[in-house]
C-alpha cells in the first residue's frame, strides 16, 4: 500500500470532490498540484462544489502550517461485491472490487458495462441491487427481454463468479417455515431479523368500509432478503471494527455506511485498518459459519488456498477510494 502525507490526502480529497475518484492516486495529487493557482475558480465544474470548496480552503490553511479541523473521506468501492469476494476467497471478483491490485483503480460498473456493451450509469443500479437480492431494476432495464437478461446473468457469472455464487448460496437457504432469521457476526454481534409479510383486511364500520394493509410477522414461502441482510451484517461488522481500532489508536473516525471520514493526519492509518480487517475476514471461516448457522453444509478451503488468497490482498490499493 502506498503511503501519503496528510497534505496529500487533502489533495486527494479535493480531486475526489471534483469528480476524479476513479483516477489513480498520483493523477489526483498531480491534478491539484498542476492547478494550484486556480483551484478556487474550479468549483463550478466540481461534482460536489461545496465539498470541493471546503477541501480547497483546508488545503490553503494546511499549506501555510495552520491547524485545520477538516475531515477527509474515502469510500469503499463496491463494498457488497467486495465482501462476497472475501467470503468466497475469489481472486477474480476481488480484482474487480479493488481488493487485489491490478495496477489501476478498478470500477466494476464500467467493467461490466463494457463487457455487455451497456453504459455504466445504465448498468450501475441493476448491478448493485442484484447482489442484494433485487430483481425489479434488472427487469425494468432490460424490459423483460429474455436474451438480454440471460446475457446480464451470464456476464456476472463469468466476470464476478465469487459474488455471483455467494449471492445464490445465501438466497438458497431461505427457511419457508421460519418467522425470523438470526445471524452472528465475527465479533459476536447477533442480528435478529423477523420475516414480515403484508396482510390485507377489509374493515367495516357502519356503512363505511376500507382496506387496511398491515405488516405481519409470519413465515413466507419465498424471500429475497437473505443476501441483503447477511451482507449488511458483515458490512456493519467492518464499520464496528473500524471505529474500535480508531478509538484504540486515539483518533476520531466518522463512518457513513462504508464512507470513512477522519482528520487527514489519520487517513493513512484508516486505510491500513481497513485492509487489516479485510485480511482478517479472509482468514476466518465466516461463510462456513454462516452456512452452518442457517442449517446448511460447508467444507472450508485448505490453508494453502487461504494463504495464497490473503497474500494477494496485502498489496491492495484502491479498496477505499
Amino acid at each position: 500500500m502506498q503511503e501519503f502525507s496528510p497534505i496529500q490526502y487533502i489533495m486527494i480529497d479535493i480531486s475526489n470532490a471534483y469528480g476524479m475518484d476513479k483516477c489513480s492516486w498520483q493523477e489526483r495529487i498531480s491534478w491539484v498540484a498542476n492547478n494550484d493557482s486556480t483551484l478556487e475558480y474550479q468549483d463550478i465544474d466540481a461534482d460536489s462544489p461545496i465539498l470541493y470548496s471546503k477541501a480547497v480552503r483546508a488545503y490553503r490553511e494546511a499549506k501555510v502550517g495552520n491547524p485545520i479541523g477538516h475531515m477527509v473521506s474515502l469510500d469503499a468501492t463496491s463494498s457488497g461485491i467486495a465482501i462476497m469476494a472475501i467470503l468466497m476467497r475469489c481472486e477474480q471478483t476481488a480484482k474487480r472490487a479493488n481488493l487485489i491490485d491490478t495496477g489501476k483503480r478498478e470500477d466494476v460498473y464500467s467493467y461490466i458495462g463494457d463487457k455487455m456493451g451497456e453504459d455504466r450509469d445504465k448498468i450501475k443500479k441493476p448491478l448493485m441491487v442484484y447482489f442484494y437480492g433485487g430483481t425489479a431494476a434488472i427487469k425494468e432495464l432490460f424490459n423483460n427481454d429474455k436474451d438480454k437478461l440471460n446475457t446480464f446473468y451470464n456476464t456476472l457469472k463469468r466476470e464476478l463468479p465469487g459474488a455471483y455464487n455467494c449471492m445464490n448460496i445465501l438466497q438458497s437457504l431461505w427457511n419457508s417455515k421460519a418467522s425470523h432469521h438470526t445471524f452472528t457476526a465475527p465479533d459476536g454481534h447477533i442480528a435478529y431479523i423477523p420475516v414480515m409479510d403484508k396482510e390485507k383486511k377489509r374493515i367495516k364500520i357502519g356503512d363505511t368500509s376500507f382496506t387496511h394493509i398491515a405488516n405481519v410477522n409470519k413465515p413466507i414461502k419465498d424471500g429475497l432478503a437473505l443476501a441483503a441482510n447477511a451482507t449488511h451484517l458483515w458490512d456493519g461488522y467492518i464499520v464496528r471494527e473500524m471505529v474500535r481500532k480508531s478509538k484504540e489508536q486515539g483518533y476520531d473516525l466518522i463512518p457513513i455506511h462504508d464512507d470513512f471520514y477522519c482528520h487527514p493526519n489519520y487517513m493513512q492509518q484508516t486505510r491500513e485498518n481497513y485492509l487489516s480487517i479485510i485480511i482478517d475476514m479472509a482468514k476466518k471461516p465466516i461463510m462456513c459459519n454462516w452456512l452452518k448457522e442457517m442449517g446448511g453444509n460447508c467444507t472450508e478451503d485448505s490453508q494453502a488456498v487461504i494463504d495464497t488468497f490473503v497474500s494477494k490482498l496485502e498489496s491492495a490499493e484502491y479498496f477505499l477510494s
